[in-house]
């Protein structure tokens, strides 16, 4: 974090109109839980830059955290159009309509993806966690089974093992779970993928206990805006129940103090 803000602080004394450094200031603020200088940093970058992909997409996220959900989507859809050859930016925005449950639309963006990217396995791994709030079950297997067979990455296998607990097979999900080497924090200590990963499994004490010191520990950021912007993301309904939830939230809406502000 370090080390990016200051390549990002010496790129911006050399330019100050350069969108993609005043980006990585945002995204440190995000870090920082620092949000209304994450959202204002996203902003300015689009201002300085409305043509760039990545500002454009920037904007698009800024807007789906404001609740501006239509806003969010034609921004989405303009930086697939500035860069239509990008299936993770088509991804991106999969994910979005997902965490904000428009099902039908999240579909079709996610069969966007597969068409343009059927050797990878991200499109697949989206598309079985749509079909599994659809109730597609033999869909959601076909599609789970496609992406495991392309060589899943760990994001790749959090939406997999959602899907089958969408679908009541627990027994699938532990074995994706497995085969990630979830649970083995010498392999993977990314504490923010573990909470997903046993989310999947239902082992929601464990998962709470990650989250926390997800956030404790400000890794990854993910975890802790769509708890900020995005509380009734879809994939929390399962411990919106447990004791420990309300108080995680309230602890992710609290901007952090004195670490790393830049």
């Amino acid at each position: 974090m370090t080390l990016a803000r200051n390549y990002a602080q010496r790129a911006l004394a050399l330019d100050g109109t350069e969108s993609r450094a005043h980006g990585t200031l945002a995204h440190i603020h995000s870090f920082n839980r620092n949000w209304s200088a994450f959202l204002q940093g996203l902003d300015r970058v689009y201002a300085l830059n409305p043509s760039d992909r990545v500002s454009v997409t920037g904007a698009a996220v800024a807007s789906f955290y404001r609740g501006d959900i239509d806003r969010g989507i034609s921004l989405y859809r303009r930086a697939i159009e500035l860069n239509p050859a990008d299936a993770a930016n088509m991804w991106s925005f999969a994910e979005a309509l997902y965490a904000t449950q428009r099902w039908e639309t999240a579909r079709e963006q996610a069969q966007t993806v597969v068409r343009r990217a059927p050797d990878a396995a991200f499109g697949y791994a989206v598309l079985a966690k749509v079909l599994s709030q659809i109730g597609e079950v033999e869909l959601v297997r076909s599609n789970a089974t496609a992406a495991e067979s392309r060589n899943p990455g760990l994001f790749e296998f959090v939406d997999i093992a959602l899907a089958y607990q969408r679908i009541d097979d627990i027994e699938s999900a532990r074995r994706i779970f497995k085969l990630a080497g979830a649970g083995d924090l010498s392999t993977t200590p990314n504490p923010g993928w573990q909470f997903w990963m046993h989310m999947a499994i239902e082992d929601y004490d464990a998962a709470i206990t990650f989250l926390e010191r997800a956030i404790a520990e400000n890794f990854p950021s993910g975890a802790a805006t769509h708890l900020h912007y995005l509380s009734e993301h879809p994939d929390y309904d399962p411990i919106r129940s447990h004791p420990k939830f309300n108080d995680v939230v309230k602890t992710v809406s609290q901007p952090l103090q004195g670490k790393d502000a830049v």
